[in-house]
């Protein structure tokens, strides 16, 4: 399997990337997937600015998206550090979990998801993945597994009947690549659309900290 051209499935440590913005033209560093990957971005030729408008302690709620892939051992460990820092800060952090596509995957998983997340049930669904993949050893791009799991966690049939539908794949597609353009790796963890940090609790605490007022 070309490791350039899927999801890393395990956890990448020491990466920096703040997310590149400029006007007209916005230049992204792509971090290679490699086993050890160089830390930071990459020096580029040209003219342009990497550009943060966040500035310390300026945020009443932080808001933080995780790009996940449910063919991701490392993804569901890191579920519970995610759950801890929910219960943590409360209405002072908004986490909002994207699932990613595998390169060699149907998108029928990350569509259920998606649905699931239309009834509120997102949370359930993400865990009903993760324990049919890794517990119970499942094929989660069957069918079966599939409306297995839709009835286990009571997503409505109307909703279900949806999951192939060309609408409902367009935009799974549009969120693949949009997520890619910042996730080379799963779990990723981007804050307020900007700073790439690692997926380890005490230092998405931290960053979360120099943003919110302080105490």
């Amino acid at each position: 399997m070309n490791a350039a051209n899927t999801l890393r499935r395990e956890p990448l440590h020491a990466v920096r990337w703040a997310r590149l913005t400029g006007i007209g033209l916005a230049v992204a560093a792509l971090v290679a997937c490699g086993p050890q990957p160089p830390a930071g971005i990459a020096k580029i030729d040209g003219d342009y600015a990497v550009v943060s408008r966040l500035r310390p302690h300026s945020l009443q709620r932080v808001r933080i998206e995780v790009a996940i892939s449910f063919h991701c051992p490392a993804c569901k460990r890191f579920q519970p550090s995610l759950d801890t820092l929910a219960a943590k800060y409360g209405e002072r952090l908004s986490i909002e979990q994207t699932a990613v596509t595998p390169r060699s995957g149907s998108g029928r998983p990350e569509r259920l998801f998606l649905l699931a997340k239309r009834a509120g049930l997102g949370p359930v669904a993400r865990d009903a993945l993760y324990r049919a993949r890794f517990d119970l050893k499942q094929d989660i791009e069957q069918d079966a597994v599939l409306g297995g799991i839709a009835r286990q966690i009571g997503l409505p049939p109307e909703l279900l009947a949806q999951l192939d539908s060309a609408a409902l794949k367009r935009e799974q597609a549009s969120i693949d690549a949009r997520t890619r353009v910042f996730a080379a790796y799963t779990p990723s963890i981007l804050v307020e659309d900007q700073l790439l940090v690692d997926s380890d609790a005490a230092q998405i605490a931290r960053v979360i900290n120099g943003l919110l007022p302080s105490r």
